[in-house]
């Protein structure tokens, strides 16, 4: 008997096939790793489509069960629409669900699209296993829970379904994806947890995961490092989880067992400044001896106000302890923050920018990757408070598909001289204006097309120079070569294809 083929598609958070194919950027689809994973073990064949490498008017319609999109709120919407529509064009029997992160925040308004079968509400794993059982049976589907669909002119809405127990998940099917393309022998992302116990106001996960952190078992963890580490080789294992920290004897078994069993391995987590000021200097020792060389954290402000006022749960101070103890051990910390908030003043923001110059001077080998605007998200405590304040949110999917993050359109409470400088800001902090030297990124030492290059490279020295230079002065007026420079990104990403 053939089996029922489920094709789960990957959209491209850029205009699909303009834009030239870069491996360097491209991160493996893990979200429809573990869905197929489940989908497999029901003896059903999975095919992952990723528009970011792949064309998807190739893919073979034939035979197929239903067509599953993973969507994030932007240009990811727009571009399923366009393949949902080329599908429905070909074969309008095929059914069309949407699940990410999107449908969870907007489940009614995603399955009131008329390209929108079903929408999946929350981990889509055995709720979609649910579905494909129906698609092929022709039962109906309304005992399935996590889902909104429509039920002739009304939208029908079921609860979430039980949250996914983690240690179910076993090694995933990287065999579905041609792996090769995803540059993993530089850098392999791997999910060992969903969800984070922190309780900030504009973060998705309060809607998404319910404030609830689950992850798997060490020994899990290290069965699937064991495999990718035989597997690929990768120079660096990144754990994309919101926080991988949150648990500190389930860290303190994973890096136990990573000695123990002669991992050899570099790799990198997420972490909140508080939570790693808790751990003892024995388990942070273990940590640096087992491979991690750097930490992420969430700075957001460096007001206490602001913090107090997105319930961060962390102080300023907390972040320059946490940069110092990265230091002694040798432990690269990377911070980022936000700017843009309804309660902001210019006082908040220069605390930011004070709190900044204290973990460069703490650690002079900490990395600042950005002061990002703020973004109301649906779902979220304070987006009702952005609505007040004068955001207008999108009307409909395709408005949501034209939503950017860090979008200055979505800050109206924010006059247009503070704009200006928080645009400067975003601009300038992405650049390393907080070092001596100058290290330039790989794009910019290119041997090919060396007149390019050097162009580029004397362009690079001189943004890097006019960042240090007006951070030092705190002048972020007149921001001419930013405003070429952002034109010019614009223009980069227009003609590549970035929406």
């Amino acid at each position: 008997m053939t089996k029922k083929k489920i094709i789960l598609i990957y959209t491209d958070y850029r205009k699909m096939g303009t834009a030239p194919y870069t491996p360097d950027i491209y991160t493996v689809p893990l979200g429809l790793l573990s869905l197929s994973y489940f989908l497999e073990k029901e003896g059903y064949k999975p095919e992952i489509l990723d528009t970011t490498i792949d064309n998807y008017k190739n893919m073979n319609l034939d035979n197929v069960l239903c067509v599953g999109f993973s969507v994030m709120t932007g240009a990811q919407i727009l571009n399923s629409i366009e393949i949902a529509q080329f599908i429905r064009n070909i074969n309008p029997k095929i059914p069309l669900v949407w699940g990410g992160i999107h449908p969870t925040l907007l489940p009614e308004e995603t399955a009131k699209n008329p390209l929108v079968d079903v929408a999946v509400k929350g981990e889509g794993e055995h709720t979609l296993v649910e579905l494909v059982k129906c698609f092929e049976s022709g039962k109906p589907i309304d005992k399935i829970q996590g889902i909104a669909y429509k039920n002739g002119s009304t939208i029908v809405s079921k609860p979430f379904s039980p949250m996914l127990d983690m240690n179910s998940i076993g090694i995933l099917p990287y065999h579905l994806l041609n792996i090769e393309k995803y540059g993993t022998s530089h850098s392999f992302r791997l999910n060992t947890s969903r969800g984070c116990p922190g309780r900030c106001k504009f973060c998705s996960n309060m809607a998404s995961n319910n404030k609830i952190w689950r992850g798997q078992d060490a020994a899990k963890v290290i069965e699937q490092l064991s495999y990718i580490v035989k597997k690929f080789n990768p120079g660096q294992i990144i754990f994309e989880e919101d926080n991988f920290f949150a648990d500190p004897i389930r860290v303190e078994k994973i890096c136990k067992s990573i000695i123990e069993t002669g991992l050899k391995i570099k790799w990198m987590g997420f972490c909140r400044s508080e939570h790693f000021l808790t751990f003892s200097r024995e388990l942070m020792n273990l940590i640096k001896n087992a491979g991690c060389n750097y930490i992420s954290f969430g700075g957001e402000s460096g007001s206490q106000k602001i913090l107090n006022k997105i319930s961060k749960g962390t102080k300023p101070g907390h972040m320059i302890k946490a940069t110092k103890l990265c230091g002694e051990l040798g432990i690269k910390p990377l911070f980022s923050f936000m700017s843009g908030f309804p309660w902001e003043t210019s006082e908040d923001l220069e605390a930011t920018l004070n709190v900044i110059d204290e973990i460069i001077k703490a650690n002079p080998a900490a990395e600042i990757s950005g002061i990002f605007i703020y973004t109301p998200y649906p779902g979220t405590p304070i987006y009702d408070l952005a609505i007040e304040q004068g955001f207008t949110p999108p009307a409909s999917m395709e408005e949501w598909g034209t939503f950017q993050f860090g979008n200055t359109t979505n800050v109206p409470w924010v006059p247009p001289g503070k704009l200006s400088k928080l645009k400067t800001l975003l601009s300038i902090s992405r650049f390393p204006f907080y070092t001596k030297k100058i290290i330039l990124p790989p794009v910019f030492q290119s041997k090919h097309n060396r007149l390019i290059a050097y162009m580029f490279r004397a362009f690079y020295r001189f943004l890097c120079f006019s960042a240090r230079s007006r951070w030092r002065r705190r002048f972020f007026r007149f921001p001419i070569e930013w405003n070429i420079y952002n034109w010019y990104q614009k223009k980069i990403r227009s003609l590549s294809g970035v929406v």
